[in-house]
């Protein structure tokens, strides 16, 4: 490059590094910043240079000018495809892109930015990937596909922290609030706000702040906690108010708006949500300006004012007709059909009422397993109760015997000193004995009458779940095979693609949950038998970490494993496959990237019992064989330990690359291993210091002949 263009790119990211710095200053210090970056666009002896000096001019219009971003980038678009300068058109786009998406439409924004990525990708600039990544996660998250959302978030996260961008690894954990807010998981929305917040202050980025009190405001809001909501969203105003920045006004507003709504401090709500539909008319963002007229509809509705609230509605509910928004028509619908009812309009009402079901039953799919696993919480906690009751009455029949033994013993006595009345006495004792007997056998068949009924409702659940899930996998398997047939018939398609891809990972995952609840239905039920014969246990272990070696390098994790040969257990060897596959994907799915994972099997000479520091050795080394892995990954609390194996129980640790869980691995583990005689248990020091799962099992001494079920299981 000649030198003077070598001295204007200089200068150009200088200028860019100071727009970063400066990105709210006053608009006659940006008239000044406006002028240079001009300068240096007239003096570039390059169209490299030009375009380069014409992205830097988007940057310093970002937040302020969506018009002059894109004029801007329109030029520098232009200039780098004529010349062929891939990261000048990868720039471009992606401020075309950022537009797009800032202004709801989803489906202009999505292949600029595909096309950007691209391009980003063939000139090897892993930030701007990182940016791509974290476009497509808020896109998809806009768009209510919170899995692919996360997986992009994520991925954006892993890159920013490799090449130490904590700038952009504060927007990556704001981000990934946002999605979790989005699907009402405010617990999880509140750990990465806070994360955010702690780390843009420390280091002065008081945009991401700003958006960090927003989203941690939400998560207070979705968690009814008005008072903190209230909190953060006002500081998240001042503090957009001091930088300048409408975007996080208007979402403060907004905040500030739903919370007093729902606090039924209507005046205050609407106040707000007037100024947020101001700011958002001033930015051109029709999805956000029907969503204001909505919530302003519902608020005049809260009020009695019916006729206001019918005209905000009706004009809530065109825009987003127009510009696609799903879920502020379905509001909309319901607010409308809500002010029918109370005008005695009942036609339109129902017209209003059959629209908003049909949108809600089309988004409302993402509930079903939060829905599935409440339920079976639910019937998990009631099942407890009543085995608690029964023992309780156990306990007091069999203080009741005690004590009728303990009386007839001073009953004896009694009679043997009182011979002159002994006959009398012993009559009247005699019936009283008799009538506590009876007493006792009724209360023996009532609490054998609960018992059963305890058991039969408990059947009757395992069946009804067990039926419902086997009629949910047909269609599930319709809807992947259909998925797979689009993608094959729209080959070279990336949207289709990425559509049909989303189809395919949620349905799996779906799937996933049914044969787990089949599964666990069936051990439930005592319909599940083993397929047991004597096979090397040595040889299942080492097939497993075989097939997950691909799974782990994904995450640069690398097995250590020292397994002792010919060990052998009268097992099923398929199950026990699916208990050893799930402890190790486990271990890789919750240990962040890099780290390893030991695999060990030996002989039980004397191992340690799960909740003692006792070693307790065996009479015969050859008894048992113990299975562990372990772990450097995050640990598992106290109250963690309590709720291990439990069926969807929700833990302190969380996959460190965003993979999915059913809930339901642990539990069919100790299901099965129990099935075989064995036990299962995990050790952990606390947070953060890595878990050890053991795993143990009755060996047998079995000649080498015998583990060619292995090898017919293996194939």
């Amino acid at each position: 490059m000649h030198w003077s263009a070598c001295y204007i790119w200089v200068c150009l990211w200088g200028a860019l590094l100071s727009i970063q710095s400066h990105a709210h200053e006053h608009p006659s210090e940006l008239t000044t910043k406006y002028d240079s970056l001009k300068q240096v666009y007239r003096s570039a002896s390059s169209v490299e240079s030009r375009a380069d000096a014409l992205y830097a001019l988007t940057r310093l219009y970002w937040r302020t000018s969506h018009d002059s971003v894109v004029r801007f980038a329109q030029e520098s678009l232009t200039l780098s495809e004529a010349a062929g300068y891939t990261h000048g058109i990868a720039n471009a786009l992606n401020a075309l892109s950022y537009v797009a998406e800032r202004q709801g439409r989803y489906a202009d924004a999505l292949p600029m930015r595909q096309r950007s990525l691209a391009a980003y990708q063939a000139v090897g600039d892993k930030a701007g990937v990182a940016w791509c990544y974290h476009s497509l996660g808020s896109i998809n998250n806009y768009q209510g596909n919170f899995d692919r959302a996360l997986e992009y978030h994520f991925a954006a996260m892993r890159l920013r922290e490799e090449i130490g961008d904590t700038r952009g690894l504060c927007w990556s954990l704001n981000n990934i609030a946002d999605v979790y807010n989005s699907q009402h998981l405010p617990d999880d929305g509140l750990e990465y706000g806070l994360k955010s917040l702690t780390l843009s202050r420390s280091i002065g980025l008081q945009d991401s702040e700003c958006s960090a009190l927003v989203g941690i405001a939400i998560s207070y809001k979705l968690r009814r906690d008005y008072d903190q909501a209230l909190t953060y969203s006002e500081q998240a105003l001042e503090l957009s108010n001091i930088i300048n920045d409408k975007r996080y006004a208007d979402l403060a507003l907004n905040n500030l708006g739903e919370i007093y709504a729902l606090r039924g401090e209507n005046d205050k709500a609407l106040k707000f949500h007037f100024r947020a539909l101001e700011i958002r008319e001033s930015l051109g963002v029709r999805l956000y300006v029907a969503q204001s007229l909505v919530h302003i509809g519902g608020v005049y509705f809260a009020m009695q004012d019916y006729d206001n609230a019918l005209r905000y509605g009706r004009k809530g509910l065109e825009l987003a007709q127009e510009v696609g928004g799903r879920s502020e028509i379905k509001d909309a619908c319901w607010i409308l059909a809500a002010i029918y009812s109370a005008k005695k309009d009942f036609q339109s009402a129902w017209q209003y009422q059959q629209k908003f079901i049909a949108l809600k039953d089309s988004l409302i799919s993402i509930e079903m397993q939060k829905n599935i696993a409440s339920l079976q919480s639910k019937l998990e906690r009631e099942k407890q109760q009543r085995q608690i009751e029964m023992l309780k009455k156990e306990t007091e029949n069999q203080d009741l015997v005690r004590n009728s033994l303990i009386g007839g013993v001073v009953l004896v006595s009694l009679i043997a000193l009182l011979v002159a009345n002994g006959y009398r006495q012993k009559q009247r004792k005699n019936q009283a004995l008799t009538a506590l007997n009876q007493a006792l056998a009724q209360e023996r068949l009532i609490a054998q009458a609960e018992r059963n009924a305890a058991q039969t409702a408990n059947a009757f659940k395992s069946e009804l779940l067990s039926i419902a899930a086997h009629d949910l996998k047909n269609p599930l398997q319709s809807i992947m095979g259909f998925a797979a047939l689009i993608e094959e018939k729209n080959r070279g398609n990336p949207e289709v693609e990425l559509m049909t891809n989303a189809i395919t990972r949620a349905s799996t995952r779906m799937l996933n949950l049914i044969s787990g609840l089949l599964q666990s239905a069936a051990i439930e039920s005592g319909k599940f038998e083993l397929n047991k014969r004597d096979t090397s246990v040595s040889q299942l272990l080492e097939l497993v970490v075989e097939q997950n070696h691909a799974q782990a390098e994904q995450k640069h994790q690398q097995f250590i494993c020292d397994i002792e040969p010919n060990l052998f257990a009268n097992i099923d060897a398929e199950r026990m496959r699916d208990v050893f596959d799930n402890l190790i994907s486990n271990a890789i799915k919750y240990s962040p990237t890099g780290k390893t994972i030991y695999v060990e099997m030996k002989r039980n000479t004397g191992i340690r019992r799960p909740g003692t520091d006792a070693i307790n050795t065996l009479p015969s080394s050859d008894s048992c064989i113990l299975i562990s892995i372990r772990d450097e990954g995050q640990g598992l609390t106290d109250d963690d330990k309590k709720k291990l194996f439990g069926k969807f129980q929700r833990l302190s640790a969380r996959p460190t690359s965003g993979e999915s869980s059913t809930g339901l691995g642990l539990s069919i583990v100790k299901q099965l291993v129990e099935l075989h005689g064995g036990r299962v248990w995990a050790e952990s020091a606390g947070k953060d210091q890595g878990t050890t799962f053991f795993v143990e099992l009755a060996a047998k001494k079995t000649s080498d002949s015998d583990s060619r079920y292995i090898q017919r299981a293996s194939a």
